[in-house]
């Protein structure tokens, strides 16, 4: 059975902003916090958020005092950013539908570019550090935040499982070479060399969330567009059938009360010489 292949596209990323958006504000906004720190970002500053999704990392640089460029190639994503940044009054936020592998930004444009969860999955993610080590000033930073091991993450183990009850014989999930590159600490110090950048350092991060109940876990977790080729290899309706397997497990192990999930993330950073 040959899994090795990924949506990732536009129209994909477009489908699930919405619940996209409930998702990175209780799994991902932790890290793009963590990695903001790492990278000492302050008040004044130009920063690049790369495929920013519905915006986590954007938001809390803007709060932060950065004026904040988010881009990503997702129509629907951008639109949900750009309406809450209005909502809650950013005005030091744009936003623009761009590839990230080929960015319409001038050269030495920002203090700092980063992309949480997001370059590792591009289909040519060499292509991603390199733009954004392409818009970086000289002596300016570059942070790229990724995911350990499927092991390491907590939502991801749950997912394995309930696949594994159902399909015994199921192969691994598979990960873009980027996650498969850059998924422990050599791997991503090694790209981020490649990349250009010099003083390279790596920080872990293990963060602990709060699910607010298996009903909310199955309605909100499981859907990247990444695994659709995944499920259709498994057989009919395999993705909604694994979700009703996890909803059973969670439930039966939590009824319907909250619990909490512990992932494993790596922080690269690194200077443009």
């Amino acid at each position: 059975m040959s899994t090795e292949k990924f949506e990732s596209t536009s129209e994909g990323w477009d489908a699930i902003a919405q619940k996209f958006a409930k998702v990175a504000d209780v799994l991902t906004a932790p890290y793009a916090v963590e990695t903001l720190d790492a990278l000492k970002v302050t008040s004044g500053e130009r920063l690049l958020d790369l495929a920013c999704g519905t915006g986590p990392l954007s938001f809390a640089a803007a709060k932060q005092g950065a004026d904040v460029m988010a881009v990503d190639w997702s129509a629907d994503m951008i639109a949900y950013l750009v309406n809450q940044a209005e909502t809650n009054g950013l005005d030091n936020i744009s936003a623009k539908v761009m590839d990230g592998q080929a960015l319409e930004l001038p050269d030495e444009s920002f203090d700092v570019a980063c992309s949480v969860f997001g370059v590792f999955l591009f289909p040519d993610f060499r292509k991603g550090l390199a733009e954004m080590v392409r818009v970086v000033k000289p002596g300016g930073r570059v942070g790229v935040t990724v995911w350990g091991d499927f092991e390491q993450i907590g939502h991801m183990r749950l997912w394995k499982e309930a696949i594994l009850d159902l399909y015994p014989d199921a192969p691994d999930l598979p990960k873009p070479d980027g996650w498969k590159a850059m998924h422990d600490a050599d791997g991503l110090e090694r790209e981020l060399q490649t990349a250009g950048l010099t003083s390279i350092s790596i920080r872990p991060l293990s963060l602990t969330w709060t699910v607010p109940s298996p009903t909310w876990f199955s309605q909100n977790i499981g859907s990247c567009p990444l695994y659709d080729s995944y499920f259709e290899a498994l057989g009919p309706d395999a993705r909604d059938r694994t979700r009703e397997r996890l909803f059973a497990q969670l439930e039966e192990r939590h009824g319907e009360s909250s619990f909490e999930l512990t992932s494993q993330a790596l922080v690269g950073m690194g200077k443009k010489g």
